[in-house]
């Protein structure tokens, strides 16, 4: 992977090669998921009850419908 590239392009370049359609909701919801877990490990211990409504919020949908996206 190349030095210059962005956080946001090397978890669409990972995505995109494990086969993750980017132009479905659920790519984007990864992303942020993973970007998320970058920066607080520790939010990993509570996917439930942290991880999917803090994505919730941001994208101002249900937790479910992340939980059923991802």
């Amino acid at each position: 992977m190349e030095a210059n590239k962005s956080l946001s392009e090397i978890i669409s370049d990972i995505t995109i090669s494990l086969g993750i359609p980017v132009n479905i909701i659920g790519s984007t919801y990864i992303s942020e998921a993973v970007k998320l877990a970058m920066e607080r490990p520790s939010i990993l211990s509570s996917i439930t009850k942290e991880l999917y409504p803090t994505i919730a919020r941001k994208f101002n949908t249900k937790t479910a419908n992340v939980e059923r996206a991802i």
